[in-house]
């Protein structure tokens, strides 16, 4: 590459970082790549700098150039930045850093810390944020910084974290950052922002148990040294697992022993992942044999095992649990012993292969609130009975003016006229809830009749809530409550027209303080729009139909709730320009440092 201080991780591996073998991990189309702003000159503007290397461009949607700042940087000595001179930082009254890739990714990540005037005497309520948007300008998915904020008696500036938006389907074509910005706020949080990371994740199918390939050329996998055999179960003496479909014969027949590799990196965002597989003896009377199972990539080994088979050994599904403590990205490895001369041609056979390259992201909170953020999954179906969850829900408006507090990011369903007019001003813990629906939902979207979606939160309490405890719900056209599994109350109805325009005009009162406890509890949100017949309308889009719920809780706790989300607005953001002359951060103190 051109710029030599980007980081790319598409490299060969070898012997001594690996097992035995060279591993390519990726193509310059799946290389996860982190730009550090170092190569450009300090104060450099680089909206189209690293276009032709990396096939990135910079914008601010406010307008004005983005600039590379020698500052406090999280990887010296430069960070990206909003102006060209004065202390690198900023927040959403200013404007944002959108970053739009040539080619959609899977994954992109931001360094950040947040920071506040030095002369400031109140604590930060907001925070940086890092959000991903598709090609139509979709909000795909979103996540807040959770360390500690500045504050009054102890920190002027927050430790350093990673913020990570993920897509499966690698659909994200732009990425924006900012610090959250509300002009009633007494203290401004601005923050710096470093490391831009992003990355094509491999299309790996979560089970693979061979049934569908025609020929050893596997449409998951690659042999990178030997060869395998694809056998029908009944053929040569082998029986696949479950006798019935396909498997594999890891030592093929050209006296070397296979040594499989799946196809492409996997994007491993920070979590834990479920490998296993089910592996026999040869089965033919030959001599044992061994294997290595792995998933590594160029610098380090994340999970490696050694498992040996006798002939007649039956047929065994293992499982491991692999925690990757950072995003990184990797390859899942079957090393079957016996090098070239070494082989018998009959080796330990494989099936059903499972791995969730998709950990979950739903963290936990000490609040409940439908702000949009990754604190709360969406799923199709209710995840109590298993159902994979489709990640964040995002913010949606009939209108850019309703609901009143629609924000810019919201996907908006050009329905004109008023609605959702529930009050979100009472009580104070409601003032950032925002009305949510299913991610990839859009104004043309259809059927949007009957639709329903379940929404889920962690929240956990580090005290004993209040008896009075409360969650306020609003929906368009009908919401249910669970705590805990348990049944609390609805609002709105999918048979009585009026119920249901009344259930978004109000917020209702459910109690919930009876199944609420110290520790984790989950909470769960069931979600249903209205028959065509509410709208006058089959095969409704959700301009004619539409859809969307809101929720929030005053829980009554001494637990100091998590700041709720309030992203970049364009009416905020057009108020006037940030006064960087009121920092005095510039030579930043580390973490933890108290102010003097």
């Amino acid at each position: 590459m051109s710029n030599s201080n980007v980081r790319s991780v598409c490299r060969r591996a070898t012997s001594s970082a690996l097992l035995a073998g060279s591993l390519l991990l990726c193509g310059s189309a799946t290389a996860a790549v982190t730009i550090n702003f170092d190569t450009a000159a300090d104060g450099a503007v680089i909206d189209t700098f690293y276009q032709l290397s990396n096939g990135v461009t910079f914008a601010n949607p406010l307008g004005g150039n983005i600039f590379a700042r020698s500052g406090v940087a999280i990887s010296p000595p430069n960070l990206v930045n909003l102006l060209g001179t004065g202390v690198p930082g900023f927040d959403a009254k200013t404007g944002a850093v959108d970053a739009t890739f040539s080619t959609t990714v899977a994954s992109v990540s931001i360094d950040t810390y947040p920071f506040v005037a030095i002369e400031a005497f109140d604590p930060a309520v907001r925070r940086p944020f890092l959000e991903a948007y598709d090609a139509a300008g979709t909000l795909l998915s979103k996540t807040l910084y959770t360390g500690p904020l500045p504050n009054p008696s102890g920190l002027v500036s927050g430790p350093t974290e990673t913020l990570t938006v993920t897509s499966t389907t690698n659909n994200i074509k732009r990425a924006r950052f900012s610090s959250q910005f509300n002009q009633f706020d007494v203290v401004r949080t601005y923050a710096a922002f470093d490391n831009l990371t992003f990355a094509v994740a491999s299309q790996f199918r979560a089970t693979d148990g061979f049934d569908s390939e025609t020929s050893s050329a596997l449409s998951q996998w690659k042999t990178a040294r030997g060869s395998v055999d694809l056998v029908t179960s009944g053929s040569f003496g082998i029986t696949c697992f479950g006798s019935t479909g396909k498997c594999l014969d890891l030592d093929g027949g050209t006296q070397m022993a296979g040594r499989l590799e799946s196809l492409g990196p996997l994007d491993l965002p920070a979590g834990t992942y479920t490998l296993s597989f089910a592996i026999s003896g040869n089965q033919r009377g030959g001599a044992t044999d061994s294997v290595t199972v792995s998933l590594a990539n160029y610098s380090q080994t994340l999970y490696t095992e050694l498992f040996t088979r006798a002939s007649a050994d039956p047929w065994q599904v293992i499982t491991r649990t692999i925690n990757v403590a950072s995003h990184t990205s990797g390859k899942l490895i079957f090393d079957h012993s016996g090098g070239f001369g070494a082989s018998d041609n009959i080796g330990i056979v494989l099936d059903q292969v499972q791995f969730n390259p998709s950990p979950p992201t739903q963290g936990p909170s000490s609040t409940i609130l439908s702000d949009g953020s990754a604190l709360v999954a969406s799923y199709a179906a209710d995840p109590s009975l298993g159902s994979a969850s489709l990640g964040a829900p995002q913010m949606v408006c009939l209108n850019s003016t309703n609901p009143a507090n629609c924000q810019a990011a919201a996907t908006l369903y050009n329905r004109p006229g008023a609605g959702w007019t529930a009050n979100l001003n009472t009580p104070a813990s409601c003032q950032n809830a925002r009305w949510i629906w299913a991610p990839g939902t859009t104004a043309n979207s259809a059927p949007s009749e009957s639709k329903s979606y379940y929404f889920t939160q962690n929240l956990v309490l580090n005290s004993t809530p209040s008896p009075t405890a409360t969650l306020y719900i609003a929906a368009d056209d009908f919401a249910e409550v669970f705590v805990n599994g348990v049944f609390m109350g609805s609002t709105g109805s999918v048979t009585n027209s009026s119920l249901a325009g009344a259930a978004s005009a109000s917020l209702k009162a459910i109690p919930i303080a009876a199944l609420l406890h110290t520790g984790s509890n989950l909470v769960k949100i069931h979600a249903v729009n209205g028959p065509g017949s509410f709208a006058g309308c089959t095969n409704c889009t959700h301009t004619q139909n539409p859809a969307g719920v809101v929720f929030c809780a005053d829980l009554g706790t001494t637990s100091a709730p998590a700041p709720a989300s309030n992203w970049l607005s364009q009416s905020l953001l057009s108020s006037g320009l940030l006064l960087f002359g009121l920092l005095a951060l510039y030579g930043r103190r580390s973490a933890g440092t108290a102010r003097a």
